[in-house]
């Protein structure tokens, strides 16, 4: 059975849709072209077993040496790494791009207020949150909303759920302004932890999911639906023409988004609302250096 040798499950709104967009480039590693299975995260999913992900994710697959998958969700979620570990074994390398989740949630906040799905500023929204978290037992903290600006922001804790099961040489973790700053070192350390050489004929200069403010939401929530997905899948039976038409239809996806839609002006964030959230995430990235070993140093300015 092909499965993952690599997953990247993490963080949202940390370069990971620009990893899988690099990587995939590369002649020795296999990506599924439709980033996110939501294999170990959705229940419905994960119910279909083995058998069903390797046929919707990774048939294209003709003799890479290396396999992943990138879905972003599955740091945020307690039960996946224990789904992965009873599914594919301890040997599956984690590669973790972690952003200052300060500059994180301000992203992730943009994103769904471009989609349509956020109405309220970014101090309601970050502050209502605060008050949440204070109030609500941690175990339940993740099913507060479908927002969790600042929820998914507390790295060190989602690492410790992959702790259970992995040991760390089996965890790469890579910081997002370095990776913004030096894309090739970067790159090359992604490669050199999945034991591969580095590739010239990548192009490091993918700049993927820049947020947008769409005109038609509707348009967009059904080009990106699971039932469009589905109907792909129902009418293109050829596995190997049905990658080729997922990576075109991600194209014309993207094309249509870029047509019925306008780059978000983000306003800055004040320096007081800025310095309330580092403060905010203070210690949390005091334990997420601990376990790291990553300089951030950079997130409490």
């Amino acid at each position: 059975m092909n499965l993952p040798t690599f997953i990247c499950p993490g963080s949202q709104k940390s370069a990971t849709t620009t990893l899988h967009d690099i990587l995939i480039q590369h002649g020795d590693i296999y990506l599924p072209a439709e980033k996110e299975a939501h294999f170990f995260d959705m229940n419905d999913r994960y119910a279909m077993g083995l058998a069903w992900y390797e046929s919707q994710y990774f048939s294209g697959w003709s003799g890479e040496e290396v396999v992943g998958e990138v879905t972003p969700k599955y740091m945020f979620l307690p039960e996946v790494p224990g789904r992965i570990f009873e599914s594919i074994g301890s040997d599956v390398q984690f590669i973790f791009m972690l952003r200052n989740p300060v500059d994180r949630a301000y992203s992730h906040y943009w994103m769904r207020f471009g989609r349509g799905l956020e109405t309220r500023s970014f101090e309601e929204a970050v502050t209502e949150e605060m008050v949440r978290l204070h109030e609500t037992d941690t175990v339940d903290r993740r099913r507060l909303s479908t927002d969790a600006y600042l929820w998914r922001g507390f790295y060190a804790h989602q690492i410790s759920y992959f702790d259970q099961y992995f040991d760390t040489e089996k965890m790469l973790f890579i910081e997002f302004g370095k990776f913004v700053a030096n894309k090739s070192m970067e790159v090359d350390r992604v490669l050199e932890f999945l034991g591969l050489a580095p590739s010239p004929d990548i192009d490091l200069e993918k700049r993927s999911n820049v947020a947008r403010e769409t005109r038609v939401p509707w348009l967009r929530q059904a080009l990106s639906s699971g039932a469009a997905r589905r109907l792909a899948r129902a009418v293109v039976r050829s596995k190997t023409l049905r990658r080729k038409v997922s990576l075109a239809k991600n194209h014309v996806v993207s094309n249509v988004e870029d047509a019925l839609s306008e780059p978000v002006t983000k306003p800055p964030l004040s320096p007081e609302l800025r310095q309330q959230l580092v403060d905010f995430f203070a210690r949390a990235n005091e334990e997420l250096a601990a376990r790291t070993s990553l300089d951030l140093s950079t997130w409490s300015k």
